[in-house]
């Protein structure tokens, strides 16, 4: 069933600083258009709601929000002529913010829990702020895999397209390579990817190019500049789902509506150029393009080890993209998940990756969240049709994995020790 709010919890983005168990806050655009903020407490009670016309506004509002409820003198008792009365944030040409407390030590509890989610992270108002701009479209919610291919059923695909998918297990994470999640990691590009290739050299003596070497350096688990994706919809889900034991949150199911003719081959020059950026140290820019200096003589170099046909002239626009690449299918787990890869550019530098085309995302800017609790159910209906850790992972240590999670069971050995001795309590009795 497909809703038209927009719901994001600050304490998702603050597990990690145990803010989990303190203040949340997020907000909710209506069907009509309008917009309220909200904020609740550890038990997930709403505590502050307000209607705001648009987004803006809202924005605005929120510093002179956070400065109320941090006041505990805007907490009053108020009782009524019918002898009710409530305790709540009454603050000057503010509207009442909060919903009622039974008593003011309750609302004093509510500013101590205020002021931790203020104060115990110093740029929570910033991501508050970039919180509060998530301009997604609608959300579905999948909680089967029937629903899940009857709402794909549902968008239009050009003739000319190709749909792609990669499933997060967290609605929060970014369609962002792995190079690019910490600084110290894009910091270091060149200095990991040939340490990787110093240490195992037996391992890429018959790689041809920088693309297949860091397509195997992605199979080993190396952060690069590579992003799998897949043309199966259901090995997505699947990735959505994997870590269900440990998850926190819904996981959601990207789509991306690629062009064909803007699909490249693993031997493309456009993706001979955007791998060898792996090679540059950490000041290579585009701007080395636009005279002849010695990090452009050393890029040119790179990729005519490869290529040593290939002109002098590098367009901006190929270091600034981001291109789908299809692989050689020469490994089996490209093969079983029907693999492909986005390979990253740069902005202006090497520090910030190249944007993935807006053109690329749903024109109705629907997104496809996984239900949490319902990650589980459908992992075992995708082991009905054949979809599990062992036919995703050929390799043998994830066969061996997958067959001794089904069909082993744990051994408790205090039973195991309890077993012996009644056993051998009979035996000795047998004997007497």
């Amino acid at each position: 069933m497909k809703t038209t709010f927009k719901r994001i919890y600050i304490y998702h983005l603050f597990a990690n600083y145990g803010l989990d168990k303190m203040i949340t806050g997020g907000y909710v655009k209506t069907i009509e258009g309008s917009y309220h903020l909200e904020f609740r407490n550890k038990k997930r009670e709403r505590m502050v709601s307000k209607k705001y016309s648009s987004l803006q506004s809202l924005k605005r509002s929120y510093p002179k929000i956070i400065k109320a409820l941090l006041d505990i003198e805007n907490y009053k008792k108020r009782v009524y002529e019918n002898d009710s009365s409530i305790v709540a944030c009454f603050a000057p040409k503010l509207v009442a913010y909060t919903s009622t407390f039974k008593d003011i030590k309750s609302a004093i509890d509510f500013v101590k829990e205020v002021r931790s989610f203020v104060s115990d992270e110093e740029n929570a108002s910033k991501i508050l702020s970039v919180c509060l701009l998530d301009e997604s479209g609608s959300v579905v919610r999948i909680k089967k895999v029937s629903q899940f291919l009857d709402e794909l059923e549902k968008i239009s695909l050009p003739s000319s397209s190709m749909f792609y998918f990669r499933g997060h297990s967290s609605y929060l994470y970014k369609m962002e390579p792995g190079i690019y999640r910490k600084p110290d990691l894009i910091n270091n590009e060149d200095v990991i990817y040939n340490e990787l290739l110093v240490r195992c050299p037996g391992d890429f003596a018959h790689t041809a190019s920088t693309f297949e070497i860091l397509v195997k350096m992605q199979h080993y688990s190396l952060p690069t500049r590579l992003l799998d994706i897949t043309t199966n919809p259901l090995i997505a889900l699947y990735f959505a789902c994997s870590s269900y034991k440990t998850d926190s949150y819904d996981g959601e199911v990207k789509i991306l509506n690629i062009p064909t003719d803007e699909v490249k081959y693993f031997d493309s020059d456009a993706v001979t150029v955007i791998s060898n950026i792996a090679k540059q140290k950490r000041t290579f820019s585009t701007a080395c393009l636009d005279t002849e200096n010695d990090k452009l003589i050393h890029f040119m170099d790179d990729i005519k080890r490869e290529k040593s046909y290939f002109v002098n002239r590098i367009k901006k626009a190929t270091l600034t993209s981001v291109v789908c690449v299809k692989p050689k299918l020469n490994n089996a787990r490209i093969i079983r998940q029907d693999g492909a890869f986005l390979i990253f550019g740069m902005k202006s530098d090497k520090s910030k990756p190249a944007a993935i085309p807006s053109k690329y995302q749903l024109e109705n800017g629907t997104r496809f969240f996984i239900d949490k609790n319902s990650k589980e159910s459908i992992l075992a209906q995708l082991e009905k049709i054949g979809i599990n850790e062992a036919t995703i992972y050929p390799e043998i240590d994830k066969v061996s994995t997958y067959v001794s999670n089904r069909y082993g069971k744990p051994v408790d050995l205090r039973d195991e020790q309890d077993e012996v001795i009644e056993n051998h309590k009979k035996d000795s009795g047998s004997s007497i």
